[in-house]
C-alpha cells in the first residue's frame, strides 16, 4: 500500500486558515460542527469570502473542493465557482496556482452591517480510491 499525504486548506478572508492531512485511509483530524468565522467586505463590492483547495505534500495541485450554500445570506447574494487560485504567502506551497472552489459575496446596494452564510463543503482525498472530508462553515460577514 502506497502512503500518500494530502493537505487541504480553507482560506477565510479574515486570515484564518485550517489545514488537515491524511495518510493512507486514516484521517488525521476530527470533523466538527459548523463554527462561525468573521469576514470583512467593503460595501457595494463583490469579494471572496471563502476558498477551498487541495494540494499534495509535493505542492502539486490536488482536487478542488465542493461547496454548496446551505443557508444563503439575507442582505446580499453569494455565488460558488471554481477559479485558478494563487496560494497566499505564508501558506504551504505559497505562490503555486491551483484550482479552487471559492464563494463570492455581494452585499445589497447601500447595505452596511452584518450578514451571514452557511456552507456545506467537502474535499475528496483519494488514497487507494477512497476518502472524503466533509464539514460545515458559517461565515459572519461584516459589510463596512
Amino acid at each position: 500500500m502506497q502512503k500518500l499525504q494530502i493537505a487541504f486548506y480553507r482560506f477565510f478572508r479574515g486570515g484564518a486558515l485550517a489545514a488537515a492531512s491524511l495518510a493512507c485511509v486514516a484521517v488525521a483530524f476530527s470533523s466538527g460542527a459548523a463554527e462561525a468565522r468573521t469576514v470583512k467586505i467593503k460595501a457595494s463590492q463583490r469579494g471572496v469570502v471563502y476558498s477551498l483547495y487541495g494540494t499534495e505534500q509535493t505542492c502539486t495541485a490536488g482536487v478542488p473542493g465542493r461547496v454548496a450554500i446551505r443557508v444563503p445570506p439575507v442582505n446580499g447574494s453569494a455565488e460558488v465557482t471554481r477559479v485558478p487560485w494563487k496560494i497566499p504567502a505564508g501558506r504551504n506551497c505559497q505562490g503555486q496556482t491551483v484550482k479552487a472552489t471559492v464563494v463570492y459575496y455581494t452585499p445589497k446596494s447601500g447595505f452596511r452591517g452584518r450578514d451571514s452564510i452557511t456552507l456545506d463543503a467537502s474535499l475528496d482525498m483519494y488514497v487507494n480510491g477512497i476518502g472524503e472530508r466533509s464539514f460545515g462553515e458559517t461565515l459572519d460577514i461584516v459589510v463596512e
